[in-house]
């Protein structure tokens, strides 16, 4: 029998942390997620035209279509998870779970977010 004693980890989850200035807007965020469009497309790269269509709001959306609206929501839910949390000095900050077993946009992203964003607006730090 195998006895683990160290950190047990689920590689289809993980936890994440995010922080955000608090002089940042919902525009600063698209812009910035703008500059890493390619992040996000990977995020599509298993999804299907009925994803593109949840993401857009629209029957028929392309996969650009799609990207678009997702930047927008990915920015809107960035901005509004970390305002509901805790504030320290010039940051917001929370923490969560994200999952990779379906497509969820924001979850997704949150899973495979990436550290090349600009820290002097938007920090994540993820974790399996």
């Amino acid at each position: 029998m195998k006895i683990r004693t160290g950190f047990v980890s689920n590689s289809s989850s993980s936890s994440f942390v995010l922080a955000v200035k608090n002089s940042v807007s919902v525009d600063d965020i698209i812009k910035e997620l703008k500059k890493h469009t390619s992040k996000i497309v990977e995020l599509f790269e298993y999804a299907d035209e009925n994803d593109y269509e949840e993401v857009a709001g629209f029957e028929g959306a392309t996969l650009e279509q799609a990207i678009d609206a997702g930047i927008i929501k990915i920015a809107v839910q960035i901005y509004s998870e970390a305002k509901s949390g805790l504030k320290l000095e010039d940051w917001n900050i929370v923490g969560g779970g994200a999952s990779c077993e379906e497509f969820d946009l924001f979850s997704n992203f949150m899973y495979y977010a990436s550290d090349e964003f600009d820290k002097n607006i938007l920090r994540m730090g993820n974790w399996e």
